[in-house]
């Protein structure tokens, strides 16, 4: 799994398990309680942090690709976007941003991020045209000047759908591995409403996230 959120390590699939990102039907806040996180605005840069707290630049793949950039969206009141744009060693220029409604539980904060209808693995199209979201927590340290970010715990998220912890469909499908037939699981829709979500994760946000492989960025503009 690669530690670079590049933007928008958001999509991560794990192939040994056929598991997908949970889609959230709903954010974990309306317009009236989202946040505007004003210690998020700036440029950061991804990093790396070894075992003995040593801070060290990551090395894109990119010529400049090493920035992104988080603000205020200029027309959704509510939201915030995160963008990077990239120059490739052939010349290209690539663009990417993406949006997220932010909140705060407790002394906790999230961010709900629409996801692009091509991460949507679904077979009716119908979905194509809904809006959902994955969720990311964080934190801010050394003066807000390092944020780390946590991705959801897949599995944690699916078991408690299927224990009815929250309200949602698991779609399985059977696919045949080495001329053995598979049950592996296809969409993960969370359907719980934004007020249910809000009650999970002030109850269970500290073991909904993946701790142990967060990602790190440094900000070097305001």
């Amino acid at each position: 799994m690669p530690r670079e959120l590049s933007l928008f390590l958001l999509i991560i699939f794990s192939n040994s398990t056929g598991c997908v990102i949970p889609q959230f039907l709903n954010p974990l806040s309306t317009k009236d309680d989202s946040i505007i996180d004003e210690r998020l605005v700036g440029h950061w840069a991804p990093i790396e942090i070894d075992e003995n707290g040593v801070q060290s630049q990551t090395t894109p793949d990119d010529v400049f690709g090493q920035y992104i950039v988080l603000g205020r969206h200029s027309e959704q009141k509510e939201a915030m976007i995160a963008a990077q744009t990239k120059l490739t060693s052939d010349g290209k220029v690539d663009h990417e941003s993406r949006i997220g409604i932010a909140t705060r539980l407790d002394d906790q904060y999230y961010i709900a991020w629409k996801l692009h209808p091509k991460e949507r693995n679904h077979d009716d199209k119908s979905m194509l045209t809904n809006t959902t979201y994955t969720v990311t927590t964080y934190t801010l340290q050394n003066n807000d000047t390092l944020l780390t970010i946590f991705m959801l715990d897949h599995e944690h998220i699916i078991e408690a759908v299927k224990e009815g912890r929250l309200s949602g469909v698991i779609e399985e499908e059977v696919v045949i591995r080495k001329g053995k037939e598979k049950t592996e699981i296809k969409n993960v829709i969370i359907e719980s409403s934004t007020a249910e979500l809000r009650e999970y994760f002030t109850k269970f946000g500290s073991v909904a996230f993946n701790r142990t492989e967060p990602s790190y960025y440094r900000k070097v503009v305001k």
